[in-house]
């Protein structure tokens, strides 16, 4: 490392306005206004650095600001942003990702200049969007509790695992319900009240229609 700069006098008490430069600006001492500047000759604080930097222990900071992100690294790779005693934090556990935070709270998602409030996800698991009402696929108010929109045919598919599905489906000749099997509704605790076989025959009391209509 070479010096680049050193005024006369800049190691005695009474250096008070004598600049230090090493290795053209790796680090400087502005004398004059009492600032370091780290890879940059024009400090702006009183610690002023350019590029990235590493710190092997705690940092405590008062009145902070920043113009970038400000994190922690924690367990299990967690990346960690404390505020008032309480900790939010993104990282993996396991093969899952997850986002999180140790307050009695939940999350909420402002939007706009006046951060209206546009999603809410409670600490009880409930989803508020929009005074309580789902809405998917679009942006504006949901009618109901849940409201979906696609512009697919499909709008909702309910399928179990290894076995059948019953599909909901809107198109500009109507709505539509498919299933890749017989579809049976139930009313109160009159199970199979009315059938609907894959062959289209119905049945009114019986599971089994043999026929297109079967009471």
């Amino acid at each position: 490392m070479a010096l680049t700069k050193i005024s006369t006098g800049m190691l005695k008490q009474d250096a008070a306005s004598s600049d230090l430069n090493i290795d053209a600006g790796t680090l400087f001492l502005d004398v004059s206004n009492n600032r370091v500047g780290i890879a940059n000759t024009s400090p702006s604080q009183a610690l002023d650095v350019t590029g990235n930097a590493v710190v092997s222990g705690s940092v405590t900071a008062t009145g902070l600001t920043t113009s970038g992100n400000f994190l922690k690294t924690g367990t299990n790779g967690n990346y960690t942003i404390s505020a008032n005693g309480n900790d939010f934090y993104y990282g993996r556990n396991g093969t899952n990702y997850h986002i999180a935070n140790t307050a009695n709270g939940g999350f909420q998602f402002l939007t706009g200049s006046s951060s209206a409030e546009a999603l809410r996800i409670t600490s009880a698991q409930n989803v508020n969007i929009a005074n309580g009402k789902l809405g998917i696929g679009f942006t504006s108010t949901p009618d109901t509790a849940l409201h979906v929109e696609t512009s697919a045919d499909t709008v909702l598919k309910v399928e179990k695992t290894g076995g059948n599905y019953i599909q909901l489906h809107g198109t500009g000749a109507g709505g539509r319900i498919k299933s890749d099997a017989q579809i049976n509704f139930d009313v109160g605790s009159n199970s199979g009240a009315l059938n609907i076989a894959s062959n289209g025959n119905v049945g009114i009391g019986t599971s089994s229609p043999d026929a297109p209509l079967t009471v």
